[in-house]
């Protein structure tokens, strides 16, 4: 089988999942008596699929986590990614992804929340490094510095830029925290 069989070989088999069938809806309903169980499955959820919990406030049900690097294609147990154009776009990329977990009060209905996973995916962007030289020697330099003009912009040495959502690994980990919260 020749190099390139086995990248697509591999890109077809990486960090694909398939939804379950009882995936809720995102948002989905929670009832207050059983915020707590939902609430603390969703922090061992995102525990254990390799997010760090950053933030959160139980009182006004929020959980936010640390980005987390985007599998690339030589990482196909790292479950992240849902289709196989992200495994790619990871690859030749530096993308990562960032979890909020929100607990919001349906106005209408006392005791009553929907719970809405966020899954933001991000581009991390280095602006001071750049690729300079010929067609023959190319290189990749970095700037010591902002240049004075980028900083009057607001450049700044490094960044995260939010790309977009991906609905299906939201409908994945939303299954899993009421899965978990089931099993309390």
């Amino acid at each position: 089988m020749g190099h390139w069989s086995w990248v697509i070989l591999a890109l077809s088999f990486a960090g694909c999942r398939s939804v379950p069938a009882e995936a809720p809806s995102n948002p989905a309903p929670v009832v207050a008596g059983e915020y707590d169980d939902v609430y603390r499955a969703a922090i061992d959820t995102l525990r254990d699929e390799g997010f760090r919990v950053e933030r959160q406030d139980y009182r006004f049900g929020r959980i936010s986590t640390a980005a987390l690097d985007s599998p690339s294609i030589v990482e196909p147990w790292r479950g992240h990614n849902s289709t196989a154009q992200q495994t790619l776009a990871s690859t030749l990329d530096q993308l990562q992804r960032q979890v909020n977990v929100l607990f919001d009060p349906v106005p209408e209905v006392e005791g009553a929340y929907t719970l809405r996973v966020e899954v933001i995916i991000e581009r991390q962007e280095q602006p001071l490094r750049r690729l300079t030289g010929t067609a023959t020697r190319q290189r990749i330099s970095t700037l010591n510095d902002v240049p004075a003009e980028w900083s009057r912009r607001g450049v700044e040495a490094g960044y995260d830029l939010p790309i977009g959502r991906d609905a299906e690994y939201e409908k994945r980990l939303l299954a899993m925290i009421f899965a978990r919260a089931e099993a309390r």
